[in-house]
Parts: C-alpha cells; sequence; structure tokens
C-alpha cells in the first residue's frame, strides 16, 4: 500500500513567508515614494 503524500503549506510556513513579505514591503516603500517624488520634481523642473 502507497502513502499518502501530502502537499501543501503549513501554517508556520505561511507566517514565515508572509512575515518576509511584510519586512520587505516595509523597506521598500518609503524608497519608491522617494523615487516618485524626484521623479515628479524633475518633471516640473523640466
Amino acid at each position: 500500500m502507497r502513502g499518502k503524500t501530502q502537499r501543501g503549506f503549513t501554517l508556520g510556513e505561511l507566517m514565515a513567508s508572509l512575515t518576509v513579505a511584510d519586512v520587505t514591503l516595509a523597506l521598500a516603500v518609503p524608497s519608491f515614494e522617494q523615487i516618485t517624488r524626484n521623479n515628479r520634481q524633475v518633471t516640473s523642473a523640466n
């Protein structure tokens, strides 16, 4: 008899990946806002 293979993610794996995504976004969003602000200033100057 073959054993059942289970597929999917555990709750711990999902929580870890969400934590990594949160930290990445927390670091990326302020930089993106600064780039957007700088682009608007350059556009206005031109």
